[in-house]
């Protein structure tokens, strides 16, 4: 049994009282107005910040050359490595905790926050020089620290952002990212055209980590900050992320691998041009990935806690269905969408957008299965399935890269994540919750609708002379029927 909260008298005299918690929410008509505020917050803001990124890597590629997007592709793998090599599930242990509104628990949570950004700083800088000569890139020496600073930044920002996505009110935690994405997108900008070097790409996260850990303590209400040691909460979030650690470290070598990996064989201009393919494939899942973790993860949570395993079942399957017509638009359009927006050096990046594109797919449906499990407090499953992808990548890469070549490669990445589905899925089905012929129905339809997509923008294209026509209906088929079914009520996923 979690000990109780912490009178208001065991506080110091000069703290000022805590503001009421925010309750998670249990059910009912306030259930689903928080569930449709929050996604709605979470769809604006994020389509905000995709936009705001999309439009500043268009600047970019004018401004830069492929090799710099090479390079920093570099720095963000070995950085998001430190992140998740570190990463003990402290924000999802606020959120899936029933002690997750109590003040000493959060702000024992935050200490172990600020502890992790202090770490993760000092291991980014201490292996700045030597990645700088495996790689044969002398740059790597000083960015690598520079870039690992932002861990040290964000670790003081408020756990405000975690107790409000507890209780799915999401408006001001979407302000304070959206915020800080675009005004780091415009200071990268800035910078790009002045210097046209690779220290813009830096900016961008320092201005960003540096806003947003700003924002969350002015704009978010929530607990008062101060460094705090309960014994009881600190096991309690460790234990819950012995698993998340090994999970996220296991989910950075199958994410980051291909990146590793290619960066020894290819140039770095090759490499840039895939990180440009990948960034842009990454979009929709990185959508959807907001909507499960602020709005499905809380409620399938609180869905778990009351055994209404039903309930579960049908949130997937509703999610699914609405993303099946946008994500095979994303693949259909990926050729003629690159071949639009950049010039002749990135043209290559079409047909890997539209390959990792169908990854998407496959991590969506595993997305899904994945909080699943994670509501169960059982995230080991993701971390045996991440382990396997690790490995099938691995052993497959050389045979692969040398028969296929890059577009292999992002196949190969394809074939790997049916490893995280599977185990996931075995766990979704301890509470009758896995749909694996239904999955394979969608993951069908959504093949074929790519297929249908892309050939109706070469009937459009055809009939008006204009690649951008085609591209218009796709996007007004990618939003219009998954809108429609949502107004119509013909799937209400609340």
């Amino acid at each position: 049994m979690s000990p109780p909260a912490q009178p208001a008298s065991a506080l110091p005299d000069d703290e000022t009282p805590a503001p009421p918690p925010t309750e998670a929410p249990k059910g009912g008509g306030e259930v689903r107005s928080r569930a449709m505020r929050g996604s709605a917050w979470t769809l604006v803001g994020h389509a905000g910040a995709n936009l705001t990124r999309f439009a500043a890597n268009l600047v970019l590629t004018r401004l830069l050359f492929p090799e710099a997007f090479g390079v920093m592709a570099l720095v963000n793998v070995f950085l998001q490595g430190l992140h998740m090599f570190a990463d003990v599930g402290i924000g999802i242990s606020v959120i899936q905790s029933k002690r997750g509104d109590d003040p000493i628990f959060v702000q024992t949570a935050w200490t172990l926050q600020a502890l992790r950004g202090l770490y993760l700083f000092i291991v980014a800088a201490a292996i700045g020089y030597p990645l700088s000569l495996i790689y044969g890139i002398p740059d790597l020496a000083w960015m690598v620290p520079v870039a690992g600073s932002t861990a040290l930044i964000e670790g003081f920002s408020s756990m405000a952002l975690f107790t409000q996505n507890r209780a799915l009110n999401l408006g001001r935690v979407t302000a304070t990212e959206l915020l800080s994405t675009v005004i780091a997108a415009a200071a990268m900008c800035i910078t790009a055209y002045y210097t046209r070097s690779v220290v813009s790409l830096l900016v961008n996260g320092l201005v960003a980590a540096l806003l947003r850990m700003t924002f969350s303590h002015l704009l978010i209400r929530g607990v008062k900050h101060r460094f705090a040691w309960e014994p009881a909460a600190r096991k309690e979030i460790l234990q819950f992320g012995r698993w998340i650690f090994v999970s996220t470290a296991a989910t950075f070598i199958a994410l980051q691998i291909d990146r590793l990996l290619l960066g020894g064989f290819v140039p770095e201009e090759q490499l840039g041009i895939y990180s440009v393919a990948l960034a842009l494939a990454l979009m929709p899942r990185e959508v959807v990935g907001q909507l499960a973790q602020r709005v499905y993860y809380p409620l399938v949570a609180a869905a778990l806690r009351e055994h209404e395993h039903g309930k579960v079942r049908e949130l997937r399957w509703k999610l699914m269905v609405l993303l099946i017509v946008p994500v095979a638009c994303t693949i259909g359009v990926a050729v003629p969408l690159i071949e639009l927006l950049y010039d002749d050096r990135y043209h290559d990046a079409g047909p890997l957008m539209a390959v990792l594109s169908i990854d998407t797919w496959f991590s969506i449906l595993q997305m899904g299965y994945g909080m699943i499990a994670m509501g169960r407090g059982e995230p080991r499953f993701a971390t045996y399935g991440t382990v396997v992808k690790a490995i099938v990548f691995g052993v497959g890469f050389l045979p692969v890269f040398h028969t296929w070549g890059v577009v292999g490669v992002a196949g190969l990445v394809c074939a790997s994540t049916l490893a995280p589905y599977a185990t996931t899925a075995y766990a979704a089905s301890q509470v009758r919750a896995s749909r694996l012929g239904l999955d394979l129905v969608m993951s069908a339809a959504v093949i074929g609708i790519a297929l249908a997509a892309y050939t109706l923008h070469g009937v459009v294209e055809r009939a008006t002379g204009v690649s951008l026509a085609g591209i218009v209906v796709l996007a007004a088929i990618a939003v219009g029927v998954p809108g429609g079914l949502l107004v119509t009520k013909r799937v209400r996923l609340l």
